[in-house]
């Protein structure tokens, strides 16, 4: 579409879209056992605004020669440009050496940058299993009773309320309608909620695949929201 209406920056985000969340898919499709902690880690990482750099520096180390191996320096004390004071950037060429001492540098740029934004939320996972299972409690009684746009307005609602206690909560990356869709029942095993025979029986008969589907870990992750952090 962005080609055809000849829009060169709806192209670019576009692209820019696709590094950061379809290479990731195709990584967590071609994991084998689909590891919880990969795909978490995953996610923050293209949820990162300098994972493109990292890339980029990372395919210089790996596939270009040294003389056209190339890092962004920044000075240590911040210079006056257009009235205010700001770090200053310029572009060298580097050996191998520094290239992957910046690499490294990123890295941990990006690992302190997420274990700030974890320690700002005040982060209980204790508190938000208690809540996720209140969550699966409501729906099990409430499934069959309330309309359906209505229940997913009180879903979203408390889904919120579970993030500002643990946004890295598994449950966050799936909407309202994916969990009423099927996906409740993986859910409900991961966090230890038991539903009754009763509803299932009931609710078996209103999803779309067969209760295996919504169990197969390939299924199950491929279903989540892009960079839901």
């Amino acid at each position: 579409m962005a080609k055809t209406y000849n829009n060169k920056d709806i192209e670019y985000q576009i692209e820019q879209y696709l590094d950061k969340t379809y290479a990731l898919d195709l990584i967590t499709r071609n994991s084998q056992d689909f590891s919880q902690d990969f795909c978490t880690m995953m996610d923050f990482l293209a949820n990162s605004n300098k994972i493109l750099e990292l890339a980029h520096l990372i395919y210089n180390l790996l596939f270009n020669s040294v003389e056209n191996s190339t890092v962004i320096i920044k000075t240590e004390t911040p210079v006056l440009i257009d009235s205010c004071y700001t770090y200053a950037y310029r572009t060298e060429i580097v050996d191998k050496k520094i290239l992957k001492n910046r690499i490294v540098y990123l890295f941990d740029e990006i690992l302190t940058d997420e274990i700030d934004r974890y320690d700002s939320h005040g982060v209980d996972p204790n508190l938000a299993q208690n809540m996720i299972q209140q969550l699966f409690e409501f729906i099990e009684k409430n499934y069959f009773n309330i309309p359906r746009k209505k229940l997913i307005k009180i879903i979203d609602r408390r889904l919120e309320e579970i993030r500002e206690i643990d946004f890295s909560s598994i449950i966050l990356g799936y909407s309202p309608e994916k969990i009423l869709e099927g996906f409740l029942i993986k859910l409900a095993d991961l966090y230890n909620y038991q539903l009754s025979s009763e509803f299932l029986k009931k609710y078996e008969k209103e999803i779309v695949h067969p209760v295996s589907y919504y169990m197969d870990d390939f299924h199950f992750y491929s279903n989540r929201k892009k960079n839901y952090f």
